[in-house]
């Protein structure tokens, strides 16, 4: 992407930033991108309609708000007086830039998914705050806790993960996809299949709109009556959300050339593509439609009325007959005109996020129309969007009440999904199931619809709320042949991120990792920035878990680059927590270290309890060996925290952490009080998630005693103490036992769970300590099973040193060593380790 040199500035779209004399100015997102559309287009004059659909990607901002943003980009710029240096006003038309500029083109940082959008625009379907299912506020803000400490020596064995508050914000996400969007789902689809590619037939982008037609609606508008004029004549349609994730990157929108709407029909999965007009011409409307595909001539018609929705579905039907479809008869729309273009109006209005503008048309209505079913609808869905829960739950129950199950089962149907996700937001996990079920019945029977796949979504985010996860997959599973079917590609994509954050919850990484990937790639393809965040923490935290930080550092830049477009602050954070995880395990120290102080402050002063207790935890992981008494500290306050019920896994590894600070300290009894409390704690949870972490604290607590009683016997034996003497050879023989028992039931803990990180950490204790015994042969067999991972992960690689050196193997320690060398970055290796070893023979 260039950089636009003029005046004394310099823009650079691809930072964001507008610089002064070499100074970075401050000015809001959306000045910003007023002044980059309009450099990029400064050789003609932009409409308005055009700038704001360019910029907002959206219909209908009002231009009182586009005036108010041009001149905030106009003081920015200096741009003052009646001579303007750089942005014109075109009157009665919109804006020119007229600044003389230099566009030089720069180096391009290696490849990652290029967005259009220089900043993020607010989530295809959005959703009012709190936007997180199962989070609680707290109760008053936390005293910020100490920073952690890295310690360059030695950083800790494992790392702490966390899954579940992603799983949660992703699922809540999804859950505002069970909105009704009125008119999307095909009365007349192709029976149930499985299919394999999710094609749809065609891809209606949206319009182009002349800017003497002054009518902005129309982009979105009418792009969704063709859609569904097509849908009634037998096409498969992708759904108008797709079309609108697709554009909302920002110019590139697919109006602009044939070229880029079939590469946006690709993204879609669709095998044509339908690019729109409309004019105002000589006081009637002119509706153009140009229909595209890679292989055969473009077909175009139109048609002109004097209403515009009549032109949009005469063009309709026309390339319906000219695509060998059967066009549906009579439209079935209120007699009213005036009416039916302001239902038009408003589904245009809330398919772009433009809710005030929804507001202001429903608003304008008579009390008669506003009584109307299809109007109720509408109103219902606004004021869920708006958050006002209790209004919108009356008026959907009302709509219910109206629509038998036997008259028209899709409408009901729908209007039960729209009540479960009602009941997901108040944090009812138990009645949005069975609002779900409901609606199952009802639509299983007919044509897979979009309100079916919602349907499903619906019953498996609560069956996960629930942590039913069994019966939550097989839901997501059929929620995503469902949307399959109907070409939701955008559907199914985030119906997979859903499927990968659940197999990271159960703890199934290594299916987790390819879903995720592909998921979050397909997310980047529809500018669904916010799903793609989640697709990308989870993957990160995946391939942690799997020992491949270096996979998971790859992802590093892109998802740095969303946390930057990200708005809420408590996404940010959590993934920015990720992004220490993974910057710390390739011994990235400074930067890890300084992101998760940053975090942590930022964390305490939102009084977010919950971040700030899994920060806690992973600083203490980070201190375990290097400074077990902070690391202790830190322990414990994370334990204070109420993070438990969101990462029980992480939480557990953290009481593993303070177990083992404490007996690194020498202090027996405190770490047998610790233990006793991780004991109890442990009762109540899932044993696969906790068993590795307390079956592996009870091994090093029994080691740690039996070495302590191996010293006293040694010190309390006399000259005249035979009997003694063989009683301690026989008490410390059982003692051994009892230990090699408690990391034999360890290691059995963590290869139930089948995860790599688990595997490591059994491995690498229960080896060492067998190494002190002495027993190199053992050790060496033991450490056998996690050092398969030492190409590609430090501490498996300093296992597999230490275990080299133990048993004298001076080659294969050398070479041991230099690969633990290569992963290490800042970290130092521990001296034990460097020393030269004894050769014992072998290699």
């Amino acid at each position: 992407m260039p950089l636009y040199r003029f005046a004394n500035f310099e823009l650079d779209p691809a930072r964001r930033e507008l610089r002064r004399d070499g100074v970075p100015v401050d000015l809001p997102p959306k000045a910003f991108d007023v002044i980059v559309y309009l450099v990029q287009h400064r050789d003609r004059a932009v409409g308005r309609d055009e700038l704001i659909a360019g910029v907002w990607g959206r219909v209908d901002v009002s231009d009182n708000v586009l005036d108010q943003i041009v001149l905030r980009a106009r003081r920015a710029l200096d741009d003052r007086g009646e001579a303007r240096r750089c942005i014109a006003t075109r009157p009665r038309f919109g804006f020119a830039w007229v600044a003389e500029v230099d566009a030089i083109e720069t180096v391009v940082a290696p490849p990652r998914p290029v967005f259009a959008a220089p900043a993020p625009e607010p989530a295809l379907e959005p959703e009012p705050e709190p936007d997180r299912v199962g989070d609680a506020a707290p109760a008053s803000p936390p005293t910020p806790a100490r920073p952690a400490r890295l310690d360059d020596a030695d950083l800790p064995a494992r790392r702490t993960r966390r899954v579940a508050a992603f799983a949660l914000a992703a699922l809540a996400l999804a859950a505002v996809a069970l909105l009704p969007m009125w008119r999307s789902a095909p009365d007349t689809a192709p029976p149930p299949t499985l299919p394999t590619t999710g094609a749809a037939d065609l891809l209606v982008l949206p319009f182009a709109v002349a800017p003497e037609a002054n009518a902005g609606w129309a982009r979105l508008g009418l792009m969704d009556l063709v859609a569904q004029r097509l849908r009634d004549a037998g096409a498969d349609v992708a759904p108008s959300d797709n079309a609108v994730a697709l554009v909302r990157g920002g110019a590139a929108n697919g109006t602009d050339s044939d070229t880029a709407a079939l590469t946006l029909a690709g993204d879609a999965g669709a095998a044509q593509t339908v690019r729109g007009d409309v004019a105002f011409i000589a006081g009637r409307w002119r509706v153009a439609l140009r229909a595209l595909a890679a292989d055969a001539a473009p077909i175009a018609v139109q048609a002109d009325a004097d209403d515009p929705l009549d032109a949009a579905r005469a063009a309709a039907d026309r390339l319906a007959l000219a695509l060998d479809l059967h066009p549906a008869g009579l439209p079935d729309v209120p007699g009213d005109a005036d009416l039916a273009l302001r239902l038009q109006r408003i589904d245009a209005a809330i398919l772009g996020d433009a809710l005030d503008q929804a507001r202001s048309e429903l608003a304008a209505m008579t009390p008669a129309q506003r009584a109307l079913p299809d109007v109720g609808r509408r109103e219902a869905t606004l004021l869920f969007r708006t958050g006002d829960l209790d209004a919108a739950q009356r008026r959907f129950d009302a709509l219910l009440a109206d629509t038998s199950p036997q008259d028209d089962p899709q409408e009901r149907g729908t209007l039960l999904n729209a009540l479960g996700n009602l009941a997901l937001r108040r944090g009812d996990a138990a009645q949005a199931e069975r609002r779900a079920d409901e609606a199952i019945a009802l639509l299983a029977p007919l044509p897979p619809s979009s309100a079916l796949g919602r349907a499903y979504t619906g019953r498996a985010i609560a069956r996960s709320t629930q942590e039913r996860f069994a019966p939550a997959m097989e839901d997501f599973a059929r929620a995503r042949v469902v949307l399959e079917s109907v070409g939701d590609r955008l559907g199914v994509a985030r119906i997979d991120v859903n499927i990968g954050i659940l197999e990271a919850r159960r703890d199934r990484h290594a299916d987790a990792e390819p879903v995720l990937a592909t998921a979050a790639d397909r997310l980047a393809a529809f500018n669904d920035l916010t799903n793609e965040l989640y697709a990308r923490v989870t993957l990160a935290q995946a391939r942690l878990a799997l020992l491949d930080p270096g996979a998971a550092l790859s992802g590093d830049a892109r998802l740095a680059d969303l946390v930057a477009r990200e708005p809420n602050a408590e996404r940010r954070r959590y993934a920015n927590l990720t992004r220490a995880d993974v910057l710390a395990a390739n011994g990235r120290l400074r930067e890890a270290r300084a992101l998760l102080d940053a975090l942590r402050s930022d964390a305490g002063t939102d009084g977010d309890v919950v971040l700030l207790g899994a920060a806690q935890a992973l600083g203490a992981a980070w201190l375990a060996t290097s400074d077990p008494a902070a690391a202790a500290r830190e322990a414990r306050t994370a334990l204070n925290a109420p993070w438990d019920t969101e990462s029980p896994r992480a939480y557990a590894w953290t009481w593993h952490t303070l177990v083992r600070a404490l007996i690194a300290q020498g202090d027996a009894t405190g770490a047998e009080a610790a233990l006793d409390g991780f004991s109890a704690w442990a009762q109540r949870q899932r044993p696969d998630a906790v068993g590795t972490a307390l079956a592996l604290a009870r091994a090093e607590l029994a080691a740690s005693g039996a070495q302590s009683g191996r010293e006293a016997d040694g010190d309390s034996r006399g000259s005249d103490g035979d009997s003694r003497v063989v009683d301690g050879i026989t008490d410390a023989a059982d003692a051994a036992d009892t230990v090699r028992a408690a990391f034999d039931a360890a290691l059995a803990a963590a290869d139930a769970t089948r995860l790599p990180v688990d595997q490591l950490r059994a491995s690498d204790a229960y080896a060492r300590w067998l190494a002190a015994r002495g027993d190199s042969a053992q050790a060496a067999a033991v450490a056998g099973r996690a050092t398969r991972w030492a190409t590609r992960d430090f501490d498996a690689a300093l296992l597999a040193a230490r275990v080299q050196r133990d048993g004298g193997h001076v080659e294969a320690w050398h070479a041991a060593l230099a690969q633990a060398r290569r992963l290490a970055g800042e970290r130092a290796l521990p001296a034990e380790v460097v020393a030269e070893p004894v050769a014992r023979g072998g290699r």
